[in-house]
């Protein structure tokens, strides 16, 4: 269940794009919501602390702290927030750590904010920001793609289905995503439709090589590879449809398998999401993609961290990551 969603802000427009979306899930879970911001000392002050005398040094941090608050403060009043019980606090140090710290400490159940806040030479700043965020957070975290036209890509207000494309990589830790995905988009999309597609990505030499050391990759190897995926998938499929059996929105939900035999499985993942599925009826793009950061199969625990980064850095979808505990 949802209680507290935090929302990391940089004082943006592009970065309060996360903001409308946070709102609407919180309405729908009845829970509240913080605004932080966080100062990093490091990179805003850099210049003062280049300069002589702590006074001064000092003095600049508390005129930012105060008016970081003043916009948080203006913020939550906005009519975005209208009846959501919103919280404001102000931090310093890097970024990431403050934000997963306060996840942590806070036991906030969501992390929801765009992949790039600022533009211009520091635009690429929160976009390391949201890749740390996601590595290290206790709380699956919401990314966001923001742009300058105004709205993130994951739309809050239409009556068309969503689309959401979930990877597995045949290990219990990958499915982890599953339950914080229900619970995300049954706020989300009710009382519209949604569709999740369950893809699994099978890179067979690495696969077998765990298995039989570096053997020759034949048909019968493939078909046996294929019978098992299907055999996992169906299992998988089992697994989500208990987590729906617990919201109210399970009747709105459509699922779908498949899978694909690839040696990139970051790439494969990344070209399904933008350019639909074969196995699967619906035909574009996703709207969401959701997969944990690592999981533990024969392939080591860290590839499918790897696989999220990967994935992170190359599609302009949003994103729900959840970090296995």
């Amino acid at each position: 269940m949802i209680k507290r969603i935090l929302v990391p802000l940089d004082e943006s427009a592009l970065a309060e794009q996360a903001i409308p979306v946070a709102a609407r899930i919180a309405r729908a879970s009845l829970c509240s919501i913080l605004l932080i911001r966080v100062l990093d000392t490091s990179s805003e002050f850099a210049g003062y602390m280049a300069a002589p005398g702590a006074v001064v040094v000092q003095d600049v941090v508390e005129r930012e702290m105060t008016e970081a608050t003043q916009y948080l403060t203006r913020v939550a009043k906005s009519p975005a927030l209208a009846g959501i019980k919103t919280e404001v606090d102000i931090f310093t140090g890097s970024p990431a750590t403050r934000i997963v710290d306060v996840a942590r400490t806070e036991h906030e159940d969501l992390i929801v904010m765009c992949s790039h806040g600022e533009s211009g030479i520091k635009r690429w700043m929160l976009g390391n920001v949201a890749h740390r965020v996601a590595r290290h957070s206790p709380a699956p975290v919401l990314i966001l793609r923001a742009n300058e036209h105004g709205s993130v890509d994951l739309c809050t207000q239409s009556t068309q289905p969503l689309h959401i494309l979930v990877t597995l990589d045949g290990s219990e830790f990958s499915e982890s995503v599953m339950d914080p995905l229900v619970q995300v988009v049954s706020k989300l999309t009710f009382p519209c439709q949604c569709h999740i597609h369950l893809l699994r990505v099978v890179d067979l030499p690495n696969h077998y090589s765990g298995l039989y050391g570096h053997p020759h990759i034949d048909d019968e190897m493939v078909d046996e590879a294929k019978k098992q995926v299907k055999a996992y998938l169906q299992l998988a499929t089992d697994h989500l449809q208990v987590c729906l059996g617990n919201t109210a929105a399970s009747a709105n939900f459509t699922i779908t398998s498949g899978f694909k035999i690839e040696t990139d499985i970051a790439g494969t993942i990344t070209n399904v999401a933008e350019h639909g599925d074969s196995d699967d009826e619906h035909e574009g793009n996703y709207d969401l993609i959701a997969m944990a950061t690592h999981g533990r199969s024969v392939i080591p625990r860290w590839a499918l961290g790897s696989v999220t980064e990967r994935v992170l850095d190359s599609t302009k979808l949003p994103l729900l990551i959840v970090r296995p505990m």
